[in-house]
C-alpha cells in the first residue's frame, strides 16, 4: 500500500511551492516514498526528488517531471505517456515495462537504468545523456534524438548487457 495518495502529494506540493529569488523551484524531496500504484497523471511535479522511491505501476500520464531526481527509483510498469521529463535524472533506475510514448526525455540523464520491456515510441531524446542501459526488448520505435558529449552516437550505442 502507498505512503502518500494523490491528495497528499497535491498538498504536499501546494505547500511547498514557491520560488527562490533567482527563479529557481525549490526541490521537494520524497526519497524513499511509496507511491506504488498512485494515480499522479497530468499533476506539475517538477522539481521532486523521487530517489529510492516505489514508483511502480504509478500512473504519471502527462505529469510535468522536469528537472525530478529519480536515483535508484522503482519506476517498473510505471505509465509516463506524454509525460514532461526534460533534464530529469534517472540514474540506476528500474523502468522495465514502463510506457513512455509520446513522453519527452530532452536533457534528461538515463545512466545505469534497466529499460528492459519498455516502450519508448516516439520519445524525445534530444540532448540526452545516457550510458550502460539495458535495452532488451524495448521499443524505440521514431523516437527523436540528438546527443551531448557523452561517447556515444545512438541509443543502441548506450547498451550494456545487465
Amino acid at each position: 500500500m502507498a505512503d502518500l495518495s494523490r491528495r497528499d502529494v497535491i498538498f504536499l506540493i501546494r505547500d511547498h511551492s514557491g520560488e527562490f529569488p533567482d527563479g529557481g523551484r525549490r526541490l521537494l524531496r520524497l526519497a524513499g516514498v511509496d507511491l506504488s500504484g498512485v494515480d499522479l497523471s497530468r499533476l506539475d511535479l517538477s522539481c521532486v526528488d523521487f530517489s529510492r522511491a516505489d514508483l511502480t505501476h504509478t500512473l504519471l500520464v502527462d505529469a510535468d517531471l522536469s528537472h525530478c531526481r529519480f536515483g535508484a527509483a522503482q519506476l517498473r510498469g510505471a505509465n509516463l505517456r506524454g509525460a514532461n521529463c526534460s533534464f530529469a535524472h534517472f540514474e540506476e533506475a528500474d523502468l522495465q515495462e514502463v510506457i513512455a510514448i509520446d513522453a519527452c526525455f530532452d536533457g534528461a540523464r538515463l545512466i545505469h537504468c534497466d529499460l528492459r520491456q519498455a516502450d519508448f515510441s516516439r520519445v524525445s531524446l534530444t540532448f540526452t545523456r545516457h550510458l550502460g542501459l539495458a535495452l532488451e526488448g524495448t521499443r524505440l520505435k521514431e523516437v527523436k534524438e540528438a546527443f551531448e558529449a557523452c561517447g556515444v552516437d545512438s541509443l543502441e550505442e548506450a547498451h550494456s548487457p545487465y
